[in-house]
């Protein structure tokens, strides 16, 4: 499995959860619903993006995906 480097924090652009939209991350769910992002597009799909909360926690790490319901995948 990838684990990016300490202090890898400024190397990967950032995916921001929404407010009351952390729910399922917290419970480890792998995928990320563009309705649970404060802003879609935040690098090139397939990017690697870290995955923060409405208060900055980081969750993970996520590939960007194409379209549709589903904005991301926790890795």
């Amino acid at each position: 499995t990838f684990a990016p480097a300490m202090g890898a924090r400024d190397t990967y652009p950032e995916l921001r959860i929404l407010p009351d939209k952390d729910r399922a991350l917290t419970h480890r769910h792998p995928w990320i619903y563009s309705g649970a992002l404060e802003r879609r597009r935040v690098a090139a799909l397939g990017a690697i993006v870290a995955v923060r909360g409405p208060r900055g926690q980081l969750f993970g790490y996520a590939h960007l995906t194409a379209g549709g319901q589903i904005a991301a995948r926790m890795f």
